[in-house]
């Protein structure tokens, strides 16, 4: 459920950029939403951020910053979020499992406290996030939007807290506001409190690279690996001691379609469940992150990777469109290749690829994308996207 953290964090910051002028976005397999928001600087380096968003995911939020000096901040946050239907399968892997796609229906909440420290002329950057979210599940249908009946079973609410820290090198032209060079990060995270899961650590790392070419075009190349350690929770690694916990009894059920759909779900479940508590599940990809022709969270597995290149063009420099100098319009292409396997030895033998274009308004490390892909599978997508970052 981090996309989901993640996605509103972006939305609430770019909203609140806006002061109360409303914005749109929309992702695959999360739906499309609308907000609006509101900032606030006050003296002595306090800053106050609010917003909601509303649509297929309804959401609100609000972010407190204190700015200690110009190289620390400490900031705190917190989010509720309510009807929100999120699009997934229980395959793992780069198995072409839309055919059997769930519908989820979540609703819950989210504390995070987070920090910064620019160090070595902002050129190295340490932070540290501490959080803990609530997701509770309301119901389960299939991808014709019909509700299953899961006959009792117990589909535990998921308590998280997870603890980051982070290290990132920024050899750019300037650190804080890139033009030019190269950033390399990793992160370590550990994930624990799920009710009938493993607690697990995340290994993040790769790489930002911008290359301009003149002042109308520019080379940008993303890289990023996450691998899943984890410490198997033994009272959940098997078959038949996942299959009692959930205790779906859908023999009960006299609709023959209808038993069918829960024993399907029950056993996509049981499956899924135990791998995860045995092989851990790194950062997913697909969608907004790449391969951008998929939907978000389409790939799940113990390692990921994906690749981009991108290719700009600032319509803004080229005909003198902005006034502004930290806002800019481009035009850019873009091809990504995506990685996602339990055995690492394997990661790398097969990958799913995405091609699209698409328009870019940025204003400092912030952007709204509006961009279409396609690649694999036949797959294909589109998204109004917030960014964060290069």
């Amino acid at each position: 459920m981090k996309i989901l953290l993640t996605l509103f964090s972006i939305l609430l910051t770019n909203i609140s950029y806006a002061n109360l002028l409303p914005l749109a976005a929309s992702y695959d397999g999360v739906g499309g939403v609308a907000g609006a928001g509101y900032s606030h600087e006050f003296g002595n380096g306090h800053k106050v951020l609010v917003g909601g968003v509303g649509g297929d995911l309804t959401a609100f939020g609000g972010l407190y910053t204190l700015s200690f000096n110009q190289d620390f901040e400490l900031s705190f946050g917190t989010v509720f979020f309510d009807q929100v239907q999120l699009t997934t399968t229980y395959e793992r892997g780069l198995a072409d499992d839309e055919d059997n796609r769930y519908l989820l229906n979540l609703k819950g909440h989210a504390y995070a406290l987070g920090s910064k420290l620019w160090l070595l002329d902002s050129y190295l950057l340490l932070g540290f996030s501490a959080s803990q979210f609530t997701v509770e599940f309301d119901s389960v249908e299939d991808g014709g939007q019909n509700e299953i009946n899961l006959a009792g079973a117990n589909l535990f609410d998921i308590e998280t807290t997870q603890i980051k820290l982070s290290v990132e090198g920024r050899f750019y032209d300037d650190p804080r506001a890139p033009k030019k060079g190269l950033g390399v990060f990793t992160s370590l995270s550990h994930i624990s409190g799920r009710t009938g899961q493993s607690d697990q650590m995340l290994l993040d790392y790769g790489f930002n690279g911008v290359l301009p070419v003149s002042p109308f075009f520019t080379f940008i190349g993303k890289a990023k690996h996450s691998d899943a350690l984890v410490e198997v929770n033994k009272k959940y690694d098997t078959d038949s001691e996942v299959r009692d916990a959930l205790d779906a009894d859908c023999s009960t059920i006299a609709d023959a379609g209808e038993r069918s759909k829960c024993e399907r779900l029950e056993n996509d479940l049981v499956d899924y469940i135990v791998d995860n508590n045995n092989r851990g599940t790194a950062l997913p990809i697909g969608g907004s992150g790449g391969p951008r022709s998929f939907r978000q969270l389409r790939f799940r597995a113990a390692h990921t990777a994906v690749y981009s290149l991108e290719a700009h063009t600032s319509l803004s420099q080229m005909f003198k469109m902005m006034n502004k100098k930290d806002t800019d319009l481009s035009l850019f292409v873009f091809h990504d290749i995506g990685y996602a396997d339990d055995d690492k030895t394997e990661l790398f033998k097969k990958s799913v690829v995405s091609n699209g274009a698409g328009l870019k308004l940025a204003r400092g490390t912030n952007s709204i994308n509006l961009q279409a892909a396609k690649g694999s599978d036949d797959s294909s997508s589109w998204s109004l996207a917030f960014g964060s970052g290069i």
